[in-house]
Formats: structure tokens, sequence, C-alpha cells
């Protein structure tokens, strides 16, 4: 398990993340979401040991040397630009970040030209490339930082089949999205963050479960601690009734990011 501990980091005046605290077990998949600028990526770097943090702390249960336990896959460029797909692959195989067999096949599946230069690759290849030295590295936590925004909805599909892949292999995969909607049936595991802080931390199910809309907008509903400012459109509850509609993922983040940045939500 990871645990992140009061973790803040600070870029001169701007303060990035704001004492966040969450764990990321094995045998789950995550759906990280906010905003632009509200924290994701710098989160993601934070716990794959590529920054520094200003407070805080971030360890694993299983080994105190946390970046050979994470593989990060995002848009930093960490490439030469001369070279090819398979001289990428081959010198992470060499080091033994990634397994040679499974690069092989996920090459094959994602029909990813090795004979590439790093720079003639469009967007989406490059992101392909990227999510390969993931899902074909030996780490037990596999971060993605929007892996799917410049896919085709083939290679995006393919994608989500083998995150799947990797939670049953006991893996934990944690991905930061924009598409919510391409995840909402994927993650059992769901995290708001926003303005630097993690406004909402909760299993898949319990929101699908407890999460409604209410049709009556004459009506102030407060449940188990969750607040809005427009009453009437949330509600956390296990009551029941014909004038309750499930509430979808998407729009859930909308009303809640909207909300004071301050305000924790549970169930």
């Amino acid at each position: 398990m990871i645990e992140v501990k009061n973790v803040s980091k600070n870029y001169g005046d701007i303060k990035a993340l704001d004492n966040v605290s969450l764990e990321i077990e094995k045998g789950h998949i995550y759906g990280f979401f906010g905003r632009n600028g509200a924290g994701k990526s710098t989160l993601m770097r934070a716990i794959a040991d590529y920054i520094p943090l200003s407070e805080g702390s971030i360890t694993a249960t299983e080994s105190d040397n946390i970046s050979r336990l994470v593989s990060l896959s995002n848009e930093d460029n960490l490439f030469l630009s001369s070279l090819r797909v398979k001289k990428i692959l081959e010198y992470l195989s060499d080091i033994g970040r990634c397994d040679a067999d499974e690069e092989a096949s996920l090459l094959s599946l994602f029909n990813l030209n090795v004979k590439k230069k790093w720079e003639k690759l469009s967007q989406g290849e490059r992101m392909l490339l990227k999510n390969i030295i993931t899902l074909s590295s030996d780490a037990e936590y596999l971060l993605f930082d929007e892996p799917v925004a410049n896919l085709d909805p083939v290679n995006r599909d393919l994608f989500y089949h083998e995150v799947m892949r990797k939670l049953e292999e006991g893996k934990a995969v944690f991905i930061s999205t924009h598409l919510i909607k391409d995840i909402e049936n994927v993650a059992d595991r769901i995290i708001f963050i926003n303005s630097g802080r993690i406004i909402l931390n909760e299993s898949a199910e319990k929101l699908s479960t407890a999460c409604r809309t209410y049709s009556k907008p004459d009506s102030t509903f407060i449940k188990h601690g969750f607040r809005l400012n427009k009453p009437y459109w949330l509600i956390f509850s296990e009551e029941r009734d014909q004038d309750q509609e499930h509430v979808d993922l998407e729009n859930l983040f909308i009303e809640i990011t909207k909300e004071d940045p301050n305000e924790n939500y549970k169930i």
C-alpha cells in the first residue's frame, strides 16, 4: 500500500497541493478527477517520486524505494527525439523496468510501429508508447495521467481492457482523465481534487447507491454531512422514492467542483 500523508507542494506562492492524504491499495482501479490546474499531475508526479515535497510524506509498505514500485505514464517527454521506438523499449527492458515479452504483445495489440523515431510519432502514438511502457513495467502501482486523451476509440477501448487485466494481476491502477464517462464503469474508487485538496474519496459502489437527484426544486435535502449550495440537486441518502434518480459521475463532479474548494464531501 502507498500512503500519502499530509502532503503539500508549493511553487513559490502557489500551493499546488494542500495537505493531501490518501491511500492507494493494490487490487483497485482509482478514478482521479479534477479541473485544469487542480493538482492532479502534481500529485501523480509526487507519488512517482519525480518531484520533492514541500511538506508531508509518501511511503510504501513494500519498500523504502517507492520509485521502483511505481510507473507513471504522463505528458513528460523523457526520450531523445532521434531514438526509435524499438531502442527505447529495448533499453527499458535491459535495465529491468519493462518485460520484453509484454512489450512485444502490447506493441502488436496497439499496432505501434517500432521503426518510427520518437520525433516522428503523432501525439496519439507517443501516448500509446508511454502507456505500453507502464503497462509492461514490473511496477505494482501503475499511474496514468490523461492516458487516452489523444487515442482513437479502438485504442481507447484496448487500453481499458489492458487496465482490467492488470487489475486481475493484483496491481493498483490510478488514472487521471477528463473523460469521466469512459472510466465510470471501470474504476472502483473515485477521488476528486479541487484547488490542491482532496474533496471526495469514496468507493464507486457507495457513490452509485447513495447519490441521487431530487426532482422537487422547493425541497431542501441535506444528508450524511453532504452539502451543496444547490439544495434539491444532490442527495446522499439510503432512502429511495419515485422522485429520486441516479446522478452520473460527470454531473456529480461538475456540481461538487463548482462549490467551496475548502469543503469536504463524505457519505
